[in-house]
């Protein structure tokens, strides 16, 4: 990238420091991120699409990391979230041979949620967000949290967030429709309070 060639080091450093806040706040913002992959997530692409909550892949959708064919290590928050979902062996595997695997490969590795077809991939992932975005929303806010904890704390800190959390969403009306819609044998309508 010619137009990048005059900046130094400190320029790159700190923009790729701003745009790593996005991969971050996709993890740490309290609503559910879904991804919808009609086609290659390769580099940056793939980071993003594994700092949503939910990938949905097309049955066309290639993943891949693709640094090694370019000569650079990674972005993106690309190698600690890659490593969680499908383990240090594999994660080295494709960062170092930079391997583009199949949607059906991704699926079974655990880097995908699902695989539809691809002219359903569309409606699929609507009606999934609408199940999501039907559901209690407070309580979704508060298991994100709890699950990006348990990525990196001890089982102690873990349970004591979850005891936490699990006493404010006993407080929500959310919570008390829940309990309502079970003894009257129906499904909860929620609110998001």
């Amino acid at each position: 990238m010619p137009e990048r060639a005059a900046e130094g080091f400190e320029e790159r450093v700190e923009g790729l420091r701003r745009m790593h806040q996005l991969p971050l706040l996709l993890r740490t913002m309290p609503k559910v991120v879904i991804a919808m992959v009609n086609g290659p997530a390769v580099g940056a692409g793939l980071g993003l699409a594994m700092a949503c909550d939910l990938r949905i892949a097309g049955r066309s959708a290639r993943f891949g990391t693709g640094f090694a064919g370019v000569g650079y290590s990674g972005d993106f928050g690309g190698s600690w979230t890659l490593t969680r979902l499908v383990g240090t062996a594999k994660a080295r595997e494709l960062y170092f041979l930079g391997d583009i695997v199949d949607a059906e490969t991704a699926h079974s590795l655990g880097l995908v949620s699902r695989v539809v077809e691809d002219d359903e991939l569309r409606d699929q992932t609507t009606a999934l967000a609408r199940r999501i975005a039907d559901g209690p929303r407070i309580a979704y806010g508060y298991m994100k949290r709890n699950l990006f904890a348990a990525e990196t704390e001890p089982l102690a800190a873990v349970l004591e967030m979850e005891a936490v959390h699990q006493a404010r969403t006993a407080m929500t009306e959310d919570h008390l429709e829940a309990a309502r819609a079970f003894a009257e044998k129906r499904r909860p309508v929620f609110k998001g309070r």
